[in-house]
């Protein structure tokens, strides 16, 4: 039974990844499977190829970042649009990142803020398509 104002969360909702460069693991609070509406576009068709995330619609984040699932590299991200784009889902956040996959380390993890709580994806293959 979790005190008043506390949410329990499932051990297999938490991953052990850390925001800390050198910590070698990247702080989440939801660990999200890929699916479900998530894509990730290791190159994209727009915006100099940089990488972009599409999030589930209605989810939507705050902030984005890439970081190693090693901790040890973080790339920023900005927001594109509220996609009206019909094959990617009307309503989906576009989080692009600020450099090209290239730059990322393998596995990465894509971690928003989303209604306070970090949501964590893996990026496996940065450079890749993942859905």
């Amino acid at each position: 039974m979790a005190a008043s104002g506390l949410t329990l969360v499932k051990k297999s909702e938490l991953i052990n990844l850390s925001s800390s460069v050198g910590s070698g693991s990247v702080q989440c609070d939801v660990n999200r499977t890929r699916g479900n509406g998530f894509l990730w576009k290791g190159v994209g068709e727009a915006y100099g190829h940089v990488s972009v995330g599409i999030l589930p619609i209605y989810n939507k984040a705050t902030s984005c970042q890439v970081v190693a699932s090693d901790g040890s590299n973080t790339i920023g991200m900005w927001v594109s649009s509220q996609s009206a784009n019909p094959w990617n889902g009307v309503g989906r956040q576009h989080w692009r990142a600020k450099a090209t996959c290239k730059s990322m380390k393998t596995p990465s993890v894509l971690r928003c803020q989303i209604g306070g709580k970090s949501h964590c994806w893996t990026i496996s293959s940065p450079c890749a398509r993942l859905e």
